[in-house]
């Protein structure tokens, strides 16, 4: 989460002040309580779309299939409420290893397989108010399935 603020006042004729703010990036405006709260969902799933390009065993159309995936699960982690953030998360890093892993040029299946249910089994705790996660969890398995042929 990137946030940057900049305030300028400018004195203007006969002595007025004009102050502006100005925010680049990304703002959230969150209520609740967050004690123990991380997050670094977006930022996780970034990286793991910059990891997709670099994907070795992947043709283009795998590689988008599964950037549009990670975004959708993005999309649907966001709107995860302060009770589940831990949990969304755990979905978020558990996606960002296995797309790790499949990244090597030549993948560890086991890890792979460990990994994907492991994110299925993250996606089941957050699926009673975000069913989504789990239905695009299952698509991202799939897809790291067939470009690691696992």
């Amino acid at each position: 989460m990137s946030v940057f603020n900049q305030t300028n006042q400018h004195v203007g004729t006969q002595n007025n002040i004009v102050n502006e703010t100005r925010n680049e990036g990304d703002t959230f405006n969150m209520s609740g309580d967050f004690r123990g709260a991380n997050v670094n969902i977006k930022s996780t799933l970034n990286n793991v779309t910059q990891t997709i390009g670099a994907l070795p065993n992947a043709d283009d159309s795998l590689k988008e299939e599964l950037s549009k995936l990670i975004q959708q699960l993005n999309d649907t982690l966001q709107q995860a409420p302060a009770e589940k953030a831990e949990a969304a998360e755990a979905v978020a890093k558990t996606a960002e290893v296995l797309v790790q892993t499949s990244a090597a040029e030549k993948p560890n299946k086991t890890l792979l397989e460990i990994t994907g249910k492991g994110l299925l089994e993250a996606s089941k705790a957050v699926a009673d108010i975000m069913p989504t996660a789990l239905k695009v969890a299952t698509q991202i398995v799939a897809v790291v399935g067939k470009i690691t042929g696992v």
